[in-house]
């Protein structure tokens, strides 16, 4: 072997240890860095684990620095104002409210006991306001006498509100007259662009029933309908006035296109309104909602017009419509 191969594989053995070496040094770094890695993830994971947090008093939080003497106070008018509380983790023991005060429960009368007198014939005439519309509206009430021994009195009543001479809403109520007042037999309830809807007053099968195929109710001695309710309670007030005070309740079984309810009316103050047709001393009359989308009624009675309704005021989901007396005819 010349010296030139010599110094070649001397050179050779020199690098390869130098690769050996370099590969060596990078292992040991990248375990170094792995076992560092591993022991700060554990060194988190106990600190996390047995991390807890303290709320230290404000005198603790802070160290302890000597206070200068605080200077005597001052005599002042003033009250002195007591510390603000600490909001963070304290109850306030607040005062309880006081009880609502309970209220008088208005005696119902009994429908049975009460004696009906009806209006005669009359057409009256209304101005309707619904919002910033106005409209008319008629209250047609017919009574008719058949001649014979034994013959019932027949009744007509319609209700109808035109708009320009279109007709809106017409409700209908037939049915005879008795000593308790009227007695439907039938109801009818037409809205424009709709079909009639009809509820019957089944007497003999002790039941009412609805055109719109609505479940049937059981009928209740008194009931009246959404249009006989007003000469019903008119004729209330005509046999025996004296007996309604203000406060009490007079509850009356009223029947729609859907069901059969009682309606609870409460006898209120006296009131002087003015009408279209001038001023008149009324009987205020409330029938309040019991449930969600239920009509608020409001009835005032002329006593000086048989105690018809000069004043009807309907309050639901689409708003009030107010009917107030403009002219009364005879039919």
């Amino acid at each position: 072997m010349t010296s030139q191969s010599k110094n070649d594989f001397s050179s050779g053995r020199r690098i390869h240890w130098r690769l050996w070496l370099a590969v060596l040094l990078l292992h040991a770094l990248v375990i170094t860095g792995l076992n560092a890695a591993l022991t700060l993830n554990r060194l988190a994971a106990q600190a996390e684990s047995s991390f807890e947090v303290a709320i230290l008093p404000s005198d603790v939080a802070k160290p302890s620095v000597p206070k200068p003497e605080p200077e005597p106070a001052k005599p002042t008018d003033e009250p002195a104002k007591a510390d603000a509380p600490i909001a963070a983790g304290v109850a306030l023991s607040l005062p309880e409210a006081p009880p609502l005060a309970t209220a008088l429960i208005p005696v119902s009368h009994d429908l049975q006991g009460l004696r009906a007198i009806a209006p005669a014939p009359v057409l009256l005439r209304y101005i309707l306001i619904k919002g910033n519309d106005s409209a008319k509206a008629s209250l047609l009430w017919q009574p008719v006498n058949n001649t014979g021994p034994g013959t019932d009195t027949h009744y007509e009543l319609v209700y109808e509100a035109t708009y320009f001479g279109v007709s809106i809403v017409k409700q209908t109520s037939s049915g005879t007259l008795g000593a308790a007042g009227l007695m439907p037999a039938r109801f009818g309830d037409k809205r424009r662009g709709k079909s009639e809807q009809a509820t019957h007053f089944e007497r003999e099968k002790n039941s009412v029933t609805f055109s719109n195929n609505r479940p049937e109710a059981k009928l209740v001695e008194g009931s009246q309908d959404r249009a006989s309710f007003l000469i019903q309670l008119a004729s209330f007030y005509a046999g025996q006035a004296d007996k309604f005070k203000t406060g009490q309740i007079i509850e009356l079984p009223v029947a729609s296109v859907d069901e059969l309810e009682t309606w609870a009316f409460e006898v209120q103050a006296s009131e002087l309104v003015q009408l279209p047709i001038g001023e008149m001393q009324t009987i205020k009359l409330l029938r309040r909602p019991r449930r969600a989308f239920d009509i608020t009624v409001e009835l005032w009675l002329a006593p000086s017009l048989s105690y018809l309704p000069v004043r009807i005021r309907l309050t639901d989901s689409g708003g009030v419509t107010d009917s107030q007396l403009a002219s009364q005819e005879q039919p």
